[in-house]
């Protein structure tokens, strides 16, 4: 966990969004979204709503604790879970929809590095990633990810309902 506080529903209804405007937009069309360290599943739990049998998910979470939480809590025939690294995850196909909870800036620069360069492995050339920041909200430790912020970044935006307030950031990867 990367706060004091699971995420807000006002961040987790902010972060969804562009999702949620693809569906209805799509009715006939299935979406594949990624979900990176969902934790309590604050994000989860505004995702799984929105799908529809044609639809898959995929949510990857480390901690063994948090993973079998939101696996009971969200378990739909849309959503597949798994215990593990993302950087050890196997990646099938690109996705339309990248989230992420993941705490980066208590994370060391190279293993930032190389989650950013896995998200990308992960997406196609409309590929919108969502993710938010707590610490240092405007400096970034790794130069990658600031270098992909500054090409690639469409939305920035604070949740100051948030606790602590955060600042989300939505990418068009590739």
């Amino acid at each position: 966990m990367g706060a004091v506080a699971p995420s807000s529903k006002y961040l987790a209804q902010r972060m969804v969004i562009p999702l949620k405007k693809w569906i209805e937009a799509h009715p006939k069309k299935g979406v594949r979204v990624l979900e990176l360290g969902p934790g309590t599943g604050a994000t989860t739990k505004y995702i799984q709503p929105l799908l529809r049998p044609i639809d898959h998910v995929d949510i990857v979470e480390l901690n063994p604790s948090l993973h079998e939480y939101v696996s009971e809590r969200y378990a739909s025939n849309a959503m597949h879970f798994y215990n593990l690294n993302f950087l050890d995850f196997q990646i099938e196909q690109p996705y339309d929809f990248i989230f992420s909870g993941i705490p980066y800036e208590a994370l060391p620069v190279q293993v930032i590095d190389a989650l950013w360069q896995k998200k990308m492995e992960a997406c196609h050339n409309q590929t919108i990633v969502t993710y938010f920041k707590y610490i240092n909200p405007i400096n970034f430790k790794s130069k990658l990810e600031r270098k992909l912020i500054d090409q690639h970044c469409i939305e920035v935006g604070y949740e100051f309902r948030n606790i602590p307030p955060a600042r989300f950031f939505r990418l068009k990867l590739k």
